[in-house]
């Protein structure tokens, strides 16, 4: 028997192609530490923060570490000039663009270590805003004569590939100097089933027309948590990424004088549960919780499991959860 030809293909070991770098999502509610991981990333090397908020980039640990930051922001596009649904002249979309640049840019950085995006949900609107610009309208009510599809369509093409670009850093065979990457992403739940009202008088009658989230719970995704995305690219953004993680507070009770005070502890949560999908690229995390901080992440995902225990936060009698 005659070997393949294997000139024509580079063949790596999978360890060589990997590397030790790792791109992650952490998702969760506002105000629950989502950018308190992403700035202790500062703690392991050089940052970098693609900024899609002026609140995101003034983030205590960001100030901290005293992090460079890209502003991505937008201004103008909600004007008082803007008319009957119709974008007034003038405005420009450049936020999802420049995100894309700066991006672009980073493959032939050889300063940072880490690139964070806080946040992905605003990175979304983004491209939302770029998505509609085409077509001159705030909204898709407003698109006469055209799909009002369309806008939905391109914002998943276009989220496709800035995410694809932005996890690619972490490949050293794609970046100059790979980079670890952290993205924040705010939360929702799976859309509702609508009711709908078909039929007059006796024929009347009410039919139910399942969502397409509904339809896609343990086909697209697991869980109930889905990141916040306009359209059906909150279903697919977890497939991109390794590692989904997401913020909790535990709360606990301890003596404080004469009376028992509740104190708060943020942590990541690394387990999946019934809620949430989260995931790792190794074996199942041997506890469901870990302090919020990107080296007890780290530890965990590369395999240092006794470091990461030393960190770990179980859910003990006593503790609840803040939902």
């Amino acid at each position: 028997m005659t070997a393949r030809p294997t000139t024509l293909f580079n063949i790596v070991p999978a360890r060589d192609l990997t590397g030790d770098r790792f791109a992650y999502v952490v998702a969760g509610p506002p105000g629950t530490g989502k950018s308190t991981l992403l700035g202790s990333m500062a703690e392991v090397g050089k940052t970098l923060v693609l900024a899609t908020l002026a609140r995101e980039a003034a983030s205590w640990k960001y100030k901290e570490h005293n992090v460079d930051v890209i502003p991505l922001w937008e201004s103008g596009w909600y004007s008082e000039d803007n008319k009957e649904g119709r974008l007034a002249p003038g405005v420009k979309t450049e936020g999802f663009i420049n995100f894309m640049r700066a991006v672009n840019m980073l493959y032939e950085d050889e300063v940072y270590d880490c690139v964070v995006l806080d946040s992905g949900t605003e990175l979304a609107e983004l491209g939302w805003h770029h998505a509609l610009m085409p077509h001159g309208v705030i909204a898709p009510a407003y698109m006469d004569g055209k799909s009002r599809w369309l806008p939905y369509e391109t914002l998943a093409t276009n989220l496709d590939q800035a995410i694809k670009n932005l996890v690619n850093l972490t490949n050293a065979a794609a970046a100059k100097r790979p980079k670890y990457v952290g993205v924040s992403w705010h939360v929702q739940p799976p859309k509702d089933d609508q009711v709908e009202t078909v039929g007059e008088g006796q024929n009347r009658t009410t039919q139910r027309k399942e969502s397409a989230d509904n339809k896609g719970e343990g086909v697209e995704y697991e869980g109930k948590v889905l990141p916040m995305i306009r359209g059906g690219f909150r279903r697919k953004l977890t497939a991109q990424l390794d590692t989904v993680v997401f913020t909790d507070i535990l709360y606990t009770t301890r003596p404080e004088g004469a009376k028992l005070v509740t104190v708060p502890r943020f942590v990541i949560q690394v387990q999946p549960d019934p809620e949430r999908h989260a995931k790792l690229p190794g074996p199942l995390a041997p506890m469901k919780y870990i302090d919020n901080n990107f080296k007890a992440l780290h530890a965990l995902v590369m395999g240092g499991k006794s470091e990461a225990a030393q960190t770990a936060a179980p859910a003990a009698a006593g503790k609840t959860r803040l939902r």
